[in-house]
């Protein structure tokens, strides 16, 4: 059920669904099965944004925004999983796969 859940929430979470939720130039969108620190099963949003975004741009409002659209997107399919949001640059994002398949 879980790994349905997931794939449910990767055909919604596509790029062409978050960009318009977004003030941040977003690029790739990547969901995972993730646990919260209940244990409870929830999901790991990945969001890259590309690497020459300046710093003045990710702002707390864009991110709260961002997070929000997310989890609304989700409840509106029926997705009850909680997602944990994460922001990285397309580098960093390519490192993270690096350091976990080294």
């Amino acid at each position: 059920m879980l790994k349905t859940i997931i794939e449910d929430a990767r055909k919604i979470l596509t790029l062409e669904n978050v960009v318009p939720l977004s003030t941040l130039p977003v690029v790739g969108v990547e969901v995972e099965e993730d646990f919260g620190t209940d244990g409870e099963d929830a999901l790991r949003v990945w969001i890259m944004i590309p690497d020459d975004t300046p710093d003045e741009a990710i702002t707390g409002q864009a991110t709260l925004d961002l997070k929000y659209g997310i989890r609304k997107m989700l409840i509106r399919e029926g997705i009850e999983l909680f997602p944990y949001v994460s922001l990285r640059t397309e580098t960093e994002r390519k490192e993270d796969l690096e350091d976990r398949n080294a």
